[in-house]
């Protein structure tokens, strides 16, 4: 068996869920890190007084919400998949809400940064789940900073399907193009290890020293042009270092490839979609394929700005005009140029020059075209976020500008916004 009988197979899996431009949808899963109100992080696992796995069964139980549990116990709500802005905006505040509730209940605080903003990752309970402790194990030979990617960072990601290959070799190009503004715009971690973050993009730092084979932009792994994308997508998967392997619900190391893996699923006949989606999820670029697209360069929003980033991604790429903006502006930028926008990003200096603009102009370019890319009445779901990125800067920045202002420690400060911030979901 060679690649040559596996690739079909993933391209068929990554292109069965084709659906007609009316029926486009998008969906979101959101992270986040919780303390107690001691200010110490909620262990992942149920053998703990208070757990992230306790919250995650009253909240299935209760409310049949999609969550799941990350490797530091970070909790992941996925909503359903919509294609209006409203209707998902309303199943996020009944998740909140319900989440509140349980927290107040418990004494947990709901942190609204990217990044931990107290502990190393030494110091954080990893959850006990096997996948996760071979991916602990994996990573500890890998980028010095994998285990604070496990541990301690969280994001909003964007779920897009699509309608043809060309459509999803579109999206995923330019989304690819897009990420380090899009890192920039929606950069919102003030704090790192009891320290400011200053003009770090910390988030983005970190996933840049985590694992070079699986991580990154696409363009990082010679991903280039949109022209055949999800094949030399394939070829790239194939070459990745499998995390872990699962045989009759049974999870386990594997020595190889992906593709050495996927070979030996088809071998003995054990290959379907659900061993496809295993292995799809054992790749962490900024932009990814499973049977959909997912975007996920932008920090875990600041409360209140829960579809920020959705609302912003739904304007570029929901949206014909939208679209081949994004292709006439993106079709000119080289790939060194590329590479010298990632390594910007991982700074906040807005009035870096890149491509003879500043980064802020760069930024305002794709703030506008996401603005004309929505209906009216999806506008109130970013403007204000926008009008306070164009004012004062990445939320990672303001809000440090706000912690410089008040004698506070920083678990103090996080103490108090999230009893000042809570409120507008009760």
């Amino acid at each position: 068996m060679n690649s040559n009988d596996i690739k079909p197979l993933l391209k068929n899996y990554l292109l069965s869920n084709l659906k007609s431009k009316k029926n486009l949808s998008i969906g979101v899963e959101i992270e986040n890190i919780l303390y107690d109100y001691n200010l110490k992080r909620i262990n992942p696992d149920l053998s703990s007084i208070i757990s992230t796995e306790a919250l995650q069964k009253q909240l299935i139980k209760n409310d049949n919400l999609n969550i799941s549990i990350e490797p530091g116990g970070q909790i992941e709500y996925a909503s359903s998949p919509s294609s209006n802005l409203k209707t998902l905006h309303n199943e996020i505040l009944i998740y909140r809400k319900k989440l509140i509730e349980i927290c107040n209940d418990e004494k947990i605080i709901i942190s609204d940064f990217g990044v931990d903003s107290i502990y190393k990752h030494s110091q954080v309970p990893i959850t006990k789940r096997k996948k996760y402790q071979l991916m602990y194990k994996l990573f500890s030979k890998r980028g010095k900073l994998s285990h604070e990617m496990m541990l301690n960072t969280a994001s909003i990601q964007l779920s897009l399907d699509y309608s043809s290959l060309e459509e999803a070799e579109n999206l995923a190009f330019l989304s690819d193009n897009i990420h380090p503004l899009l890192s920039i715009i929606f950069s919102n971690s003030p704090f790192w290890h009891s320290n400011t973050t200053n003009k770090k993009n910390i988030r983005e730092l970190i996933w840049s020293q985590t694992d070079s084979d699986r991580c990154n932009s696409l363009v990082e792994h010679g991903i280039i042009h949109k022209q055949d994308l999800i094949n030399n997508y394939i070829d790239f998967l194939l070459s990745v270092p499998t995390i872990f392997q699962e045989s009759y619900n049974n999870i386990s190391d594997f020595n190889g490839s992906l593709e050495k893996y996927l070979n030996q699923l088809k071998n003995n006949n054990e290959i379907n979609n659900q061993k496809l989606k295993s292995v799809l999820r054992q790749i962490f670029t900024n932009v990814r394929f499973k049977d959909i697209l997912e975007i996920r360069g932008a920090d875990t929003p600041p409360f209140g700005y829960e579809l920020a980033s959705v609302s912003f991604l739904k304007g570029l790429f929901r949206n014909e005009k939208s679209i081949e903006k994004l292709l006439d502006l993106c079709n000119s930028w080289k790939k060194n140029d590329r590479l010298i926008l990632i390594e910007l990003s991982k700074n906040l200096d807005l009035n870096k020059i890149w491509n003879g603009k500043k980064i802020i102009s760069w930024c305002e370019d794709l703030i506008s075209i996401a603005i004309d890319g929505l209906d009216a009445d999806e506008h109130i779901y970013l403007n204000s976020f926008t009008n306070e990125f164009l004012q004062n800067g990445p939320f990672s920045l303001s809000i440090q500008k706000s912690f410089n202002k008040n004698n506070l420690s920083i678990k103090e400060f996080v103490k108090k916004r999230w009893f000042e911030k809570k409120e507008m979901f009760e």
